[in-house]
């Protein structure tokens, strides 16, 4: 009697442990069981290049100095550069993406994907591809073994494929000069019917040429709102009524480099600038005319 009970035991053990391995053989992939930072970079120090491609543009990322500059000619906006490396150091592969939706998926990143790669002194660092969903709720990361994964960055809310379609105008930032005043070596202004002034910088500081009696609050004043000028929007070409040349900014630093301006006002009030001869833009109209000044509004009147 004893030893069928002990076979019976042995019978049932025998089946839980078959049961117990059957479960964990078809139990399904936990979300532990893959790198949630696949797409991440533990250390972006020495990133120095950056490329997003789609099929509609492609924008490349420099450093300079301590500055990105976009496709060679432009700077680029450092608050969105800043946004674009907390994707970089943060983002997590959220889940994995299977069946119907996984084929839904790569049928966008094939179509409308944006390829992201991110160099180190010339070696590729990571590489994926990302689109959001048709509802514009998710962001679908495309590892390079063909895995597709929903990423997000914890903490933040905003979404991350937005960033990463913005169009070159969107990157680039909106002051129209690269430099602070404090690199400045020279700043001509001009007026199509009056006489202008310069502001010049030697040894000994910055002067305003035939004013000698000068009002240096005045002049640092003019100095910081010439540098913190920003464009509202950059166009692709010439608006219909420019209207007549009202200003004309020519800035150089110290490195030789030259920024031309020209402002525009036409009879709606609109302020239109002409950047380097190449490129048309918007400007705020209090802007412009905080900087329409005479050289005699520098003189120290006391």
């Amino acid at each position: 009697m004893q030893k069928k009970k002990n076979i019976t035991l042995l019978i049932v053990l025998i089946g839980l442990i078959i049961l117990t391995i059957g479960v964990s053989f078809y139990t399904p992939s936990s979300a532990t069981d893959y790198d949630k930072k696949v797409f991440s970079l533990s250390n972006t120090n020495l990133v120095d290049r950056i490329e997003i491609k789609s099929s509609n543009e492609e924008n490349v990322f420099t450093l300079s100095g301590r500055q990105w500059e976009l496709n060679g000619n432009f700077i680029a906006d450092l608050n969105r550069i800043n946004d674009l490396f907390t994707i970089l150091e943060k983002v997590n592969a959220r889940r994995r993406v299977s069946g119907i939706e996984k084929e839904n998926a790569l049928k966008l990143l094939s179509e409308i994907g944006i390829e992201v790669s991110v160099y180190s002194e010339n070696e590729i660092r990571i590489h994926y591809k990302i689109v959001e969903n048709k509802k514009q709720t998710l962001t679908y990361f495309l590892a390079d073994d063909g895995e597709v994964f929903v990423g997000n960055v914890p903490g933040q809310n905003y979404h991350i494929a937005t960033l990463f379609k913005l169009t070159g105008k969107e990157w680039r930032t909106n002051y129209v000069f690269a430099s602070n005043w404090t690199t400045l070596e020279k700043m001509n202004i001009s007026y199509p019917d009056e006489q202008g002034f310069s502001i010049i910088y030697d040894p000994s500081g910055y002067y305003i040429e035939n004013v000698i009696e000068l009002d240096t609050s005045k002049m640092y004043n003019y100095l910081e709102q010439v540098s913190f000028l920003q464009v509202v929007t950059f166009l692709d070409k010439q608006p219909a009524k420019t209207g007549k040349n009202k200003l004309s900014i020519k800035v150089q630093d110290a490195g030789d480099n030259a920024i031309n301006l020209s402002f525009f006002s036409n009879e709606e009030g609109m302020y239109y600038g002409l950047i380097d001869s190449l490129e048309w833009a918007v400007f705020r109209s209090k802007d412009v005319e905080n900087l329409k000044k005479k050289r005699n509004w520098f003189e120290n009147k006391n």
